[in-house]
């Protein structure tokens, strides 16, 4: 949950998706689907 709330929270500060995936070292799709479920879409 602590790593959701850390992709939500990058993705609101209008950081890219791609950006986010490489400092954390995933890739684009997990970081997709991740934000995708945190906003409650599949």
């Amino acid at each position: 949950m602590k790593k959701w709330f850390e992709f939500w929270k990058l993705r609101c500060d209008c950081i890219p998706t791609i950006t986010i995936a490489t400092s954390l070292g995933k890739s684009r799709q997990a970081v997709s689907k991740a934000l995708l479920a945190i906003n409650g879409r599949r």
